[in-house]
């Protein structure tokens, strides 16, 4: 009995040290799939370009400039007055991080992470990405994922 115990007690901690090591390895902080905060400094080279939005029968119009060092800029028009953010921006697991960001007063907004995908269809590429007014607005606190707008790429 007290043999049968003692090899109980043996398989009960080789349990608890596969447990617990399979705990570590899960909060691995290299495994892509866990959630980061897009400051790895990855740049997705499909999304460097210039894209445009136009509404149809609408004076607003918005552009983004995704540049390879990181960089981006911003712009909306309506009609002759426009709007200009710049800042910086990384990609990660289908995500944008849009970070230092300063308005054409020279406001400092805050920082905004969002969803985006590219694909083509028979229009040519696209970029889907969150509602602009939602993305550079510096009341929401948090990102807000439900109306997405599509942009065209342009030479």
């Amino acid at each position: 009995m007290k043999n049968l115990r003692n090899q109980l007690r043996k398989v009960a901690t080789i349990i608890a040290c596969l447990v617990v090591t399979t705990m570590f390895v899960a909060c691995d902080s290299n495994n892509p799939n866990d959630d980061d905060d897009g400051s790895n400094g990855n740049i997705d080279k499909k999304l460097v370009g210039f894209w445009e939005r136009t509404v149809e029968h609408s004076p607003f119009r918005y552009w983004f400039t995704f540049k390879d060092d990181g960089s981006f800029q911003y712009i909306m028009l309506h009609g002759t007055v426009g709007t200009t953010v710049d800042g910086k921006y990384t990609t990660s697991n289908g995500r944008v991080y849009f970070t230092d960001l300063i308005d054409d007063r020279n406001e400092k907004l805050k920082n905004q992470n969002f969803g985006y995908s590219l694909g083509t269809d028979s229009n040519g590429e696209f970029l889907s990405i969150a509602t602009i007014l939602i993305i550079f607005d510096s009341s929401i606190d948090e990102p807000v994922e439900g109306n997405r707008e599509t942009f065209r790429r342009r030479k």
